[in-house]
Parts: structure tokens; C-alpha cells; sequence
């Protein structure tokens, strides 16, 4: 994950409850982006840094969902995705989209999807076949 936040995008105050940030927070808080005109991506950010402490290996994450500016909302794209892939990584890491086991199924919001960065890595398919 870059270690440069666009803290520019950052929401910040009590209205944002558990994901109120200040700068100082890094990768960790919310961020409004405006991707296109009239598209914002609403997002939730965190580098993981608190999961080792936790007991759990590293996952950095983003949640992504679109607004429109008069207060609808849609799921990303696979542009939208990558746009943000790319405000948050660097383009040498390699970033992921989960579909889990039906049972493992978490739907807080009908509109987000999810990037995710296995800290300590992951292998890939061969090159030929992505």
C-alpha cells in the first residue's frame, strides 16, 4: 500500500463515527474521491497494522461504493475498481477481489466491493492465463 494517503479526499469529524481519521491516521479512515463527473467513490480504508496484534496476519483492504452526487447510490465498476487500485497501491502490488464461500457471506451495504492485499503475498496464475 502506498504510504502517501490523498489525506486531500479524507473525511473527517464525529459525523463519521468508527472511521472518523485524522491525517496522522496514514492509510486508515474514510475518503471521498470524485472519479468521474458527477461519480464520487465512498471509501473505507485500512492498512492492516492493527491485525498482527490481533493475532492475524496483515490484509490491507479498501471498501468501495459510488455516489452520484444527489444522494444515489451504485457499485463500482471494474474501472471504478481499478482507479482505486491504483490511488491506494502501487502498481507492482498485487491487489485482489474475494467471492467467499456462500456461508461466509457478509453484506453490510448492498452497493460495495471490496480490495484486498495479502501483506506477506500471494501467488498469482501464470502470467499467460490473466
Amino acid at each position: 500500500m502506498k504510504t502517501n494517503p490523498p489525506n486531500q479526499y479524507r473525511e473527517k469529524g464525529p459525523h463519521m463515527g468508527p472511521w472518523d481519521s485524522t491525517d496522522a491516521d496514514g492509510m486508515n479512515g474514510a475518503f471521498k474521491i470524485k472519479l468521474w463527473p458527477g461519480s464520487t467513490a465512498c471509501c473505507i480504508v485500512s492498512d492492516g497494522e492493527c491485525l498482527p496484534e490481533m493475532g492475524f496476519e496483515r490484509w490491507e483492504h479498501v471498501s468501495v461504493h459510488m455516489e452520484d452526487g444527489k444522494g444515489k447510490e451504485r457499485t463500482p465498476s471494474w474501472g471504478d475498481m481499478c482507479l482505486i487500485k491504483d490511488i491506494f497501491w502501487n502498481e507492482d502490488e498485487v491487489v485482489v477481489q474475494f467471492h467467499p464461500q456462500k456461508k461466509d457471506y457478509v453484506n453490510l451495504h448492498p452497493h460495495v466491493l471490496h480490495l484486498w492485499r495479502r501483506v506477506a503475498g500471494f501467488p498469482t496464475p501464470p502470467k499467460v492465463c490473466v
